[in-house]
């Protein structure tokens, strides 16, 4: 090689060399922070039969009052302001997730029309986290909820709306409800009918309420990046925004309610949150992948005069609360020891012997001579039950929903097995002979015989009165029941001069004082456990099998007609029943597929496995355990 051009050559190696260094740091991402670009709005293109775009707007982080800080009005309930709330900086969608966004990413076919754009409803919590972890296939990013803080700095403007004095106002971006929030129809309308709020963001509103993050809690929880009260995943959860019905307070940036996390509805939807780093979920929150449909088929389990699954041994234990109201620890062993440890230093702690009644009531006899304390369960998952109980103060425990954990997580002492006088084995218990009440016979809960039926004369509210549950339930709905002596039954629920739905009608009958069940005209049941107390205080109480409200509790006292807001009269015998079905011994849902591409196949697998090729174009791509 000519020697005058080994110069020229070394040059341009050198020349190759830092340009490919770069190319490399920049392609993997190894870029010094503050050369970093800073954060902004992005569009979204996803979907399996077809692509829909979703804007994703950013809000960079800050510290704001979460609750009530609005001059004008009065505060909904539940809205108590707490100070100094920090939020770090996090994406949330520009508006709710569409009817053909939910289409694309959940594998079916397009929607055509104005239909297309309307808010996509009548889905669980459930439901929710499966789009979530189907999104994340398509597209690497964990996509999830909002919590309660980010939903509402969103809501409220975030920093643009604090400098501004948004916060203030009433609605999300304005005072004028008719500017931003949908309402006043008998549907949803298109995302984007009215004007967004200061971030550029739509429907915060009115239009449909939505789902976040955060279990259900009558206070808020302040602090850093907030996830709510500390609660198990299976729990009643928290709707923000309000809908196109009911009262404006509901629509407030500010307003909040509970829902059932089976519950689904026409005015139900959610909209897509996105951390900041789009892989990770604020601490105390679970990744959407991670939580599942519980699973649970009552027909298998034996019906005994002790009920396995409420068996913890010396190593586990039962814990939880309702609301923070009714807390306890409670131990149970097979042998047919109980242990309950109330949480509440002014109630006392309570042990004995216990059975069980066609699983779906548990009775613990103290062995110091006290009363019996029935204690009627909805399992929700292997881990979780619901009860509530007959003592005469509504929210001693154990009421509420219930965990089951090792007890050294608690750290709060070891509950030691008692000594039981006179302990009846399993084998011994008999209806009215040993242990058990003489109206709690075992029956065939599938195939409830006659002599099983009767009606429980407690029920009956006697003529211009009924069952009535008031406002404090979480929400702005209340609740009526009628029970007559012809054997007709009607349970309502509604919003006082707004809206009633006709929950349950038709004939009833109760099984051994504690099961209620309604036949309705079409054949169609509706499944309750109740108890009825001799106490002022909440005598009827209920829990629901409804799939919509599975484990919810209800509680209600008789007051004559005229006392009674909204509903001062007999729920008619005619009107239509619009909700619900009966969970009570059914067979659980059957996991949907993955969807399949035409032409391609589909490979059955559900999406929580993550293995379905024709489907998850990515998969290789990304770890799909991350989502």
């Amino acid at each position: 090689m000519n020697k005058k051009y080994l110069p020229m050559l070394v040059v341009l190696v050198l020349v190759l060399v830092v340009v490919l260094a770069f190319s490399l740091a920049v392609g993997g991402k190894d870029v010094k922070e503050e050369d970093s670009e800073p954060p902004g709005d992005f569009v979204e293109s996803v979907g399996v039969l077809f692509e829909e775009d979703f804007k994703m707007i950013y809000v960079e982080g800050g510290t704001f009052t979460m609750g009530w800080t609005s001059p004008q009005g009065s505060p909904p309930p539940y809205t108590g302001p707490v100070k100094d709330v920090s939020v770090s900086g996090f994406y949330i969608s520009e508006t709710e997730v569409t009817q053909n966004l939910w289409q694309a990413v959940m594998g079916g076919e397009p929607i055509e029309g104005t239909a297309a754009n309307l808010p996509k409803t009548m889905i669980d919590f459930y439901d929710v986290q499966e789009f979530f972890s189907r999104l994340y296939v398509l597209t690497g990013r964990v996509y999830r909820l909002a919590t309660e803080a980010e939903w509402e700095f969103a809501a409220k403007g975030g920093k643009p709306g604090l400098a501004a004095g948004q916060h203030e106002y009433l609605f999300a971006g304005s005072n004028v409800e008719e500017e931003v929030a949908v309402f006043g129809g008998f549907r949803p309308e298109p995302v984007k009918s009215r004007q967004p709020n200061i971030l550029g963001i739509y429907d915060m509103s009115g239009n449909v309420e939505e789902w976040v993050w955060n279990a259900w809690s009558s206070e808020h929880v302040g602090g850093t990046d907030p996830t709510g009260i500390d609660s198990p995943i299976h729990a009643q959860r928290t709707r923000r925004g309000g809908t196109y019905t009911g009262e404006s307070f509901t629509r407030y940036a500010a307003a909040r309610q509970i829902r059932s996390i089976d519950g689904s509805d026409p005015g139900l939807g959610f909209r897509i949150a996105l951390s900041l780093d789009q892989a990770s979920v604020p601490e105390g929150m679970v990744k959407p992948g991670g939580i599942r449909r519980p699973v649970i088929d009552e027909r298998d389990i034996p019906n005994t005069y002790r009920d396995p699954r409420w068996v913890t041994g010396d190593d586990y234990v039962w814990n939880g609360d309702f609301m923070g109201f009714g807390g306890a620890t409670m131990k149970v062993w097979e042998s047919g020891e109980m242990v309950v440890r109330p949480h509440s230093s002014f109630d006392r702690t309570i042990a004995g012997q216990w059975y069980t009644v066609n699983n779906i009531a548990l009775i613990l006899v103290p062995s110091d001579g006290g009363d019996r304390i029935t204690i009627p369960y909805i399992f929700m998952s292997p881990d979780m039950v619901v009860v509530n109980n007959d003592r005469t103060n509504v929210f001693m425990a154990p009421t509420g929903r219930y965990n089951k954990l090792p007890e050294e997580q608690l750290g709060r002492g070891a509950i030691a097995r008692p000594v039981v006088p006179d302990l009846v084995t399993t084998g011994e218990i008999q209806a009215g002979v040993r242990l058990a009440a003489a109206n709690h016979q075992l029956w065939d809960m599938d195939n409830i015989p006659a002599e099983a039926r009767g009606q429980d004369p407690r029920l009956l509210d006697g003529p211009d009165q009924g069952w009535w549950m008031g406002f404090g339930a979480g929400g702005e709905h209340t609740y009526r029941k009628d029970f007559d002596p012809d054997g007709q039954f009607r349970f309502s629920v509604y919003t006082p001069g707004q809206w009633n739905n006709v929950l349950a009608r038709g004939e009833w009958f109760t099984v051994n004082d504690l099961f209620l069940r309604v036949i309705g005209p079409d054949g169609r049941t509706n499944d309750y456990l109740y108890l009825v107390v001799d106490t002022n205080m909440y005598p009827l109480r209920h829990l629901s099998f409804q799939d919509y409200e599975r484990g919810d509790s209800r509680l209600f006292s008789i007051y004559p007609n005229e006392q009674v807001i909204g509903h001062n009269y007999e729920i008619p015998t005619g009107d239509p029943v619009l909700m619900g079905d009966s969970t009570f011994r059914q067979p659980p849902p059957s996991p949907r597929e993955c969807p399949g591409i035409p032409g391609k196949g589909t490979c059955g697998n559900t999406i929580h496995d993550c293995t379905c090729p024709v489907f998850c174009r990515i998969c290789l791509s990304h770890d799909c355990s991350g989502h």
